[in-house]
């Protein structure tokens, strides 16, 4: 199902000479910041997360206004995720980072050969 905000009225807000912000109904959607590293204008999500580079877009001006419409585009187009799904996102990848790749599979094993383990060295402890 399309996210009928997607078509509601985008603004574009000028934070800095670097930076603009693209909100539907004062949520953000869409950050469009210069790059100094890559000197190109970066298009990214509303959890920060870089979706793609002005300098890949052949035969355009690299210039703020290709990146803003370029982002506009992306949000009508659902190829920029919602706001939700960007922070949703950038949760499991903080998870991940903090906790480290999940476990798939059957960890009942896993659990069953660790509580043996820890078994077996108490046991062995308080011979």
């Amino acid at each position: 199902m399309t996210d009928r905000r997607r078509f509601g009225v985008i603004e574009v807000r000028r934070i800095n000479a670097a930076t603009y912000h693209l909100t539907i109904g004062s949520t953000l959607w869409s950050e469009v910041e210069w790059s100094p590293k890559r000197r190109a204008w970066c298009i990214q999500d509303a959890a920060g997360y870089c979706l793609t580079h002005v300098e890949h877009i052949v035969g355009q001006n690299i210039d703020a206004q290709t990146a803003i419409r370029l982002a506009k585009r992306m949000i009508v187009d659902g190829s920029m995720p919602s706001p939700e799904e960007a922070c949703a996102r950038l949760r499991v990848e903080q998870e991940r980072a903090w906790l480290g790749e999940p476990i798939i599979g059957d960890i009942t094993r896993l659990i069953n050969e660790t509580v043996t383990a820890l078994t077996e060295t108490v046991v062995k402890s308080l011979k």
